[in-house]
């Protein structure tokens, strides 16, 4: 019996250690149409990217087609501390790509794009 609890309790501390903070399903500010998206990040090789799953318009009615199934998220290196660089962002709105970073505030991802001026903007934790 003891052996099965110690075994237990590596397992769950194992997993927990290698979960990132950014691992998981965000989501987007509403773009200029009020619509928004989820996106779920993930380690890609050993960097992270984010990949459109969802869609929604201005009503947050799910939207088919467009968008999903698009890598949006792309390069981010650890920084450590929940911070991530050197990444790139891309405007599915209009193709365009961006460098960007990334840093995990509590349940708030601020995505730092860079086109000329820097903008941060506040990506929400989905609750899953």
């Amino acid at each position: 019996m003891k052996k099965l609890i110690i075994a237990s309790m590596a397992v769950f501390f194992a997993g927990a250690s290698f979960a990132d903070p950014v691992e998981g399903l965000w989501q987007t500010p509403p773009n200029d149409q009020g619509g928004f998206s989820y996106v779920q990040i993930a380690p890609c090789g050993d960097m992270m990217c984010g990949t459109v799953i969802k869609a929604f318009d201005s009503t947050g009615a799910e939207q088919a087609g467009g968008d999903l199934g698009k890598v949006i998220i792309t390069g981010m290196t650890s920084a450590g501390e929940g911070s991530f660089t050197d990444g790139q962002l891309l405007a599915p709105s209009g193709d365009k790509t961006y460098s960007a970073s990334m840093k995990v505030d509590g349940d708030t991802l601020k995505v730092k794009v860079c086109p000329s001026l820097c903008k941060t903007f506040g990506w929400s934790k989905v609750a899953g």
